[in-house]
């Protein structure tokens, strides 16, 4: 009976054109995917908050909210007019509990986060 199950099961899935079914394959999606979701909500500084896009104040430091999957460490690279000025590890906390990092704001900033060389997401503020 456990025969005739695998077989039927083994045909099913040559019919539908699935070839092979890996449970560790499936995870490694599923984390891919969790990695994939991480960005930075907003930055605090001076006691106001901003979001992708926002003028700032310039020459100041700003605190920034990132949420992502829990216990995944990203590299946020900081780039001033196109050019890398620094880079920071943070750890995420989970996506409903943002993780707070502190970096300079200077004039015209893109923050990336990455993972493993590959681009998250971006988060672009304007200092003046």
């Amino acid at each position: 009976m456990l025969k005739k199950v695998v077989l039927s099961s083994t045909i099913l899935m040559g019919v539908l054109g699935v070839s092979a079914v890996s449970l560790p394959d499936l995870g490694l999606i599923k984390a891919e995917a969790a990695i994939s979701d991480a960005k930075i909500q907003k930055v605090s500084v001076f006691g106001q908050n901003y979001y992708d896009g926002s003028d700032v104040p310039g020459n100041s430091t700003g605190t920034f909210y990132i949420v992502g999957d829990k216990n995944v460490t990203y590299t946020i690279k900081q780039y001033e007019f196109n050019r890398l000025v620094n880079t920071k590890s943070v750890t995420t906390i989970g996506l409903n509990s943002p993780a707070l990092f502190n970096m300079q704001i200077t004039e015209g900033n893109k923050y990336e986060v990455t993972y493993n060389g590959r681009v998250i997401s971006t988060f672009v503020v304007r200092g003046h």
